[in-house]
C-alpha cells in the first residue's frame, strides 16, 4: 500500500511539473510571437467597421501571456478620441484571438490650438557669458581657502 501511494504521489508531482512547464512555454510563446495579425484585428475593432477610411495611430501596446491591450489615437474625427482595445484568446492560452473595445474617450491634450508661452522670469539665476560683459569690467572674485582667484 505504501508503494502505491508513493507511486501515485510521484505521478501527481510529475504531472504538475509538466503542466507548469507547458504553461510557461505557452506564456513565452504568447508574449514572444509576432502579433501583427492581432494588432490589425484590434485596429479593425477600434475602427468599428469603417473599412478603408480608418487610419489610427497606435500610441500604446501592452503584451501579456493572456491578453494584449492596444490604445489607438483617432485624429481624423471631429471629436478626437483615444480608443482602448483588449485582445484575448478564446481559451486562456489557446484559440483564436477575440478583440473588444474597452474604452472610447475624448483625447485631451493632443489638440493644441496655440503654443503655450513660458512665464517671464526676469534675470533670476541668469549670468551673462564672459563675451557678453562690457569691456573694462572685472570678473567677480571668489574666495577659496583664504586666497582669491579670478
Amino acid at each position: 500500500m505504501h508503494r502505491v501511494l508513493h507511486a501515485l504521489w510521484s505521478l501527481f508531482w510529475t504531472l504538475l511539473c509538466l503542466a507548469l512547464v507547458a504553461v510557461g512555454i505557452a506564456s513565452l510563446y504568447n508574449v514572444g510571437r509576432d502579433n501583427f495579425d492581432i494588432e490589425r484585428r484590434a485596429e479593425a475593432e477600434a475602427c468599428g467597421g469603417e473599412g478603408e477610411g480608418c487610419d489610427l495611430q497606435r500610441i500604446y501596446m501592452e503584451r501579456g501571456p493572456i491578453s494584449e491591450t492596444f490604445e489607438f489615437y483617432d485624429a481624423r474625427r471631429e471629436r478626437q478620441e483615444t480608443i482602448r482595445v483588449r485582445c484575448t484568446h478564446e481559451h486562456v492560452f489557446v484559440g483564436a484571438n477575440v478583440c473588444e473595445v474597452r474604452d472610447r474617450r475624448p483625447s485631451l491634450g493632443t489638440r493644441v490650438t496655440q503654443p503655450s508661452r513660458p512665464a517671464a522670469m526676469g534675470n533670476v539665476g541668469v549670468r551673462k557669458p564672459p563675451s557678453a560683459r562690457p569691456t573694462g569690467t572685472v570678473a567677480p572674485t571668489v574666495e577659496r581657502d583664504g586666497g582669491s582667484e579670478r
